[in-house]
């Protein structure tokens, strides 16, 4: 059931430059149970862009670094339309600079506010959640969990392992003395998920599941019917189902509890590209896949990953046209990010996809080899020149050696092998579905 009417859903739109912040806050708010749903608007675009029949679905709507005239117009379209959720703060150029220098004192300061601002929790409530997630370098660590867990050496991976139990044991401490309810969902949400990431990188390290999926699956279900906490529960559970064999029937029941009362909010289309990939890799049923696929771009159009694989589908089914076009709108919603150099490492894979696909059409199928040289040469320079100059891995990740760089570059290498080795040079598979290898979660 769906718990005071709420949606559990935040959208911030953003300048492109702020991202990092963007950052920051997005995966403050996820680590609380928040579905998020990230835009980046210029100005000019702000007042159109607004929707009143979208604003519906968010519990809140951030605005962050742009400009103070345009959000105050867009604000009173917005008041006039009965919505009175919204909110603005004026981005910090030096966000990075000043969290690095004053990690504790800075960061916490600045999602106080936020959590005041957007959350309009009271005062103070959610202080030592805030204080967990920035003194355990929280962010940080799951993008590089995220990205690269696979690929890092071991000792990293247990540098991770034991930084998350470390969080879930400041978490448990901390939670004792919560005593309003909405702040207890978000520390146990927050808990749940740690788990699920600690689970992971033992699959990584080769070791048994610190936490026991049947365990994990029953608590999340229970916290969810005793006190209001985000579906988010739900996908987790889902997380947990999907390791183990016993519970996998139930994967897609908990994807479909959590859509409840939702099916048409544009953040939580992620749900559904999680169900998708399920459909897809696990159960082997394309055509529930892609209808769980279009229905996430349908109600996120922007949506990078599923217009990826509405791509693909195009691809498929011999749509070439299609395809393309969908390809070009995903590399559309990137290329504003990779001009101010604010791609992050999944999208400069999705965009070199992108492009190796559009190259594999014009010369297999369409055979046209000076257009196909032309996206082979883009994907090219992608990998080899523009990975290196992206400030995202240095200022955000640290990574002083360039070791991240070089592990997205092989992965996107084997991508790149994978499609263009198997498919250009195999007549034959212009009758078989494309396979471009899977993705790591």
């Amino acid at each position: 059931m769906q718990k005071e009417n709420r949606t559990y859903a935040i959208k911030i739109v953003y300048n492109v430059w702020d991202r990092y912040e963007c950052a920051y806050i997005s995966e403050f708010l996820k680590m609380c149970g928040f579905f998020v749903l990230e835009e980046d608007v210029p100005d000019e675009n702000l007042e159109p862009a607004f929707c009143a029949e979208d604003a519906k679905w968010y519990d809140g709507m951030l605005y962050l670094g742009v400009s103070k005239d345009a959000f105050d117009r867009l604000d009173e379209r917005m008041e006039a339309c009965g919505y009175q959720k919204q909110s603005w703060i004026g981005a910090d150029p030096n966000f990075l600079n000043q969290y690095k220098e004053n990690n504790a004192g800075y960061l916490q300061t600045y999602l106080e506010n936020i959590v005041k601002n957007v959350l309009r929790y009271p005062d103070g409530q959610m202080s030592e959640l805030i204080r967990i997630y920035v003194n355990e370098e929280y962010c940080r660590l799951s993008y590089i969990k995220r990205y690269f867990g696979k690929a890092v050496d071991a000792n990293r991976r247990t540098f991770m392992y034991n930084g998350l139990l470390h969080t879930i044991a400041s978490l448990t401490t901390a939670e004792k003395n919560i005593r309003d309810e909405r702040v207890a969902g978000c520390f146990l949400h927050a808990k749940f998920l740690c788990k699920r990431k600690v689970n992971d990188l033992c699959n990584y390290l080769g070791l048994n599941n610190r936490y026991p999926p049947k365990k994990m699956i029953e608590k999340c279900l229970a916290v969810y019917q005793k006190q209001p906490v985000s579906p988010s529960v739900y996908t987790l559970a889902a997380s947990f189902a999907t390791c183990n064999a016993a519970f996998r029937d139930n994967v897609i029941p908990f994807y479909k509890d959590a859509l409840k009362g939702q099916e048409d909010n544009p953040a939580y289309a992620n749900v559904y590209y999680r169900m998708g990939w399920y459909y897809e890799n696990h159960l082997e049923d394309m055509a529930r896949a892609n209808d769980a696929y279009d229905k996430a771009c349908g109600i996120a159009p922007g949506y990078v990953r599923t217009l990826f694989k509405k791509g693909t589908k195009r691809l498929n089914q011999k749509r070439y046209t299609s395809a393309i076009e969908a390809y070009q709108s995903a590399i559309k919603v990137l290329d504003g990010k990779r001009k101010k150099g604010r791609m992050f490492p999944v999208e400069y894979e999705y965009m070199c996809k992108c492009y190796l696909l559009i190259a594999l059409i014009y010369d297999v199928y369409w055979n046209d080899p000076g257009e196909c040289r032309a996206y082979e040469r883009r994907a090219y320079q992608l990998i080899e020149r523009e990975l290196n100059d992206s400030p995202f891995f240095w200022d955000f990740l640290g990574d002083a050696k360039g070791e991240y760089i070089e592990h997205l570059r092989n992965r996107i290498e084997l991508r790149r092998y994978i499609i263009m080795d198997n498919y250009k040079n195999d007549k034959s598979t212009q009758d078989r579905e494309i396979i471009y290898g899977r993705e790591q979660k």
